[in-house]
């Protein structure tokens, strides 16, 4: 019997990335907020925002990122990162790792959403 400490995907001996990604990312809904990866609009892109102590927002989407439309004025741009904003409008969205695969799965946080002051 292994630790309680161990990762599910390390008890089962699952090799399959996706897999992997899906479980860690589905223990942060105890982060605090009760959001998670799989929440939608505002409460997604803040919980990507502020996931693992801020340090995935910035990391770059594999494969260069996903085309995407804003869902605030219509105009297309690359979301490189998991939250990004629209270069015509400022209009911020947002994709969780486990879900990263499919422009369709981008999130939007409204047209009266601004990310925070850094």
């Amino acid at each position: 019997m292994l630790p309680k400490g161990k990762p599910k995907y390390l008890q089962f001996g699952w090799r399959n990335s996706k897999l992997k990604r899906r479980l860690i990312m589905s223990n942060c809904t105890g982060c605090g907020s009760g959001a998670g990866p799989f929440s939608e609009g505002r409460e997604l892109v803040e919980f990507v925002y502020n996931a693992h102590g801020g340090g995935l927002r910035n990391k770059s989407i594999a494969n260069g990122g996903l085309k995407a439309v804003c869902q605030g004025c219509g105009a297309g741009f690359l979301l490189g990162t998991y939250v990004g904003t629209c270069p015509a409008c400022g209009g911020v969205h947002a994709v969780s790792p486990p879900r990263s695969t499919d422009p369709i799965n981008i999130q939007f946080a409204g047209n009266d959403y601004r990310l925070p002051e850094a």
